[in-house]
C-alpha cells in the first residue's frame, strides 16, 4: 500500500514524516485542548469561596479556595486558558505566619473532599500541574502541528512564582497550592460534586517543631 508523507518532516531532525502519522498527533492534541484549554463547563463546588483564619500554636494562616479558571495567571488572550482549566485541580491561595522560620511540608499537606476517604495529596511544584501542557507543546513543536501551546507554555512563569515556596527564613509565606484532580490512569475527580472540603496543611518551624493546619469549607 503506498503511504503518504509530508515533506516539511520535523523541524528539530528534518525527519520526513508519514502524513497519516502526523494526522494523528494533530488529532491527540486537539483532544488536549479540548479536555485540558478549554473551558470545563463544570458546576463549581458548593463551599464558601472566601478567606479563612485558622491557627495552630505560634503559627497563624489564612486560605481561600480558587478555581484555576478565575486566576489572573490562567487568561489566554485568544481564548481557552493558557495552562489549565477547572478540571486540573483545585486550588487554595494560601498565607502563612509566624515567628521563627517556615518549611512547608507538601508530604503531610492534603484535601479531603466531602468526606475522610477521598483524600488529594498537595502538588509539592508546579510541574505536576504542568506535564501535560508541557509534552503536547513538545509533540507540537516535533510534528511541526500548528497551534500556540509553545507560546502557552513559556507563559507559565507568572504561574510558577504565584506558587507556595517550600522554605521562608522570614516566618512569613504565601502563594498557591494545587492539589490535582487525577485518581490514577483513566480517573479523575473533577466530575465529583464537591460540598465541603477539609485542608489540611503541614508545616515545620526552626524550632523543629510540626503544626497542622486545619480549614473546613462547606
Amino acid at each position: 500500500m503506498a503511504v503518504a508523507w509530508i515533506a516539511t518532516g520535523c523541524r528539530r531532525t528534518g525527519t520526513v514524516l508519514p502524513l497519516g502519522a502526523q494526522q494523528s498527533v494533530a488529532d491527540r492534541i486537539e483532544a488536549y485542548r479540548r479536555a485540558d484549554l478549554e473551558p470545563a463547563r463544570l458546576p463549581p463546588p458548593t463551599i464558601d469561596f472566601v478567606a479563612k483564619e485558622t491557627t495552630a500554636g505560634a503559627v497563624t494562616a489564612t486560605a481561600r479556595p480558587l478555581r484555576p479558571e478565575d486566576a489572573p495567571w490562567n487568561r489566554w488572550p485568544t481564548g481557552g486558558h493558557r495552562l489549565f482549566n477547572n478540571r486540573a485541580a483545585l486550588l487554595f491561595e494560601v498565607s502563612i505566619r509566624s515567628d521563627e522560620p517556615l518549611v512547608w511540608l507538601p508530604a503531610g499537606t492534603t484535601l479531603e473532599l466531602n468526606d475522610e476517604h477521598t483524600v488529594v495529596p498537595a502538588a509539592e511544584t508546579t510541574e505536576a500541574l504542568l506535564a501535560d501542557l508541557l509534552s503536547h507543546a513538545f509533540l507540537e513543536e516535533q510534528w511541526s502541528i500548528p497551534g500556540d501551546l509553545v507560546d502557552r507554555a513559556r507563559g507559565a512563569g507568572p504561574f510558577r512564582a504565584a506558587y507556595l515556596p517550600l522554605h521562608a527564613q522570614d516566618g512569613a509565606m504565601e502563594g498557591i497550592m494545587a492539589f490535582p484532580l487525577w485518581a490514577g490512569p483513566g480517573r479523575s475527580l473533577a466530575e465529583l460534586h464537591v460540598v465541603a472540603v477539609r485542608l489540611t496543611v503541614k508545616v515545620g518551624m526552626g524550632s523543629e517543631e510540626e503544626a497542622d493546619l486545619v480549614w473546613v469549607f462547606d
